[in-house]
């Protein structure tokens, strides 16, 4: 779903003359030029070794996370596409490394969750939204409705009056 909007930003490790893709059309384009490509371009682009991805989330960047998300008591703004880019990180690291890039986002998820949640049973400060990606406000405003209804129906006294 979201992570067909995921954008890339690629290094071109070659000079390319014209290339087209959904619907755009670049020409000239040298060596060490970086442009940002939807993630199925970026893919075509490494596979035929013209250019190799520069922002992908990789372990490094998630312990980083990690230690600020410790820090505070409101969720750290995430790089864009977080969630996608993890997934796609894992999904092409090797096995030893993915087990660690996937605990440290576990990691990062409790965290973020255990923020969330009580945050759901309130109304926060429009800022603190503001830090959530995509999935995480989805999951935030199910969670508000859910709380929402179920105070109805606990609340909800019948044949009153």
């Amino acid at each position: 779903m979201l992570d067909e909007l995921v954008t890339l930003r690629v290094r071109f490790t070659t000079d390319v003359q014209r290339i087209a893709f959904g619907g755009r059309r670049l020409e000239g384009i040298r060596a060490g030029s970086v442009l940002e490509v939807p993630a199925w371009v970026a893919d075509v682009l490494g596979e035929a070794r013209l250019a190799e991805v520069v922002d992908e989330v990789g372990l490094q960047q998630l312990y980083q996370l990690l230690v600020r998300e410790r820090r505070g008591a409101e969720p750290v703004q995430l790089p864009e596409g977080f969630y996608p880019k993890v997934r796609r990180a894992l999904s092409r690291a090797q096995r030893e490394e993915a087990q660690r890039i996937e605990n440290v986002l576990r990691d990062v998820v409790n965290l973020r969750l255990s923020k969330l949640i009580p945050a759901a049973l309130k109304s926060p400060d429009p800022e603190w939204i503001r830090n959530l990606t995509p999935e995480e406000r989805l999951l935030f405003e199910d969670l508000k409705a859910r709380i929402r209804e179920f105070y109805s129906s606990v609340l909800e006294v019948r044949g009153r009056g």
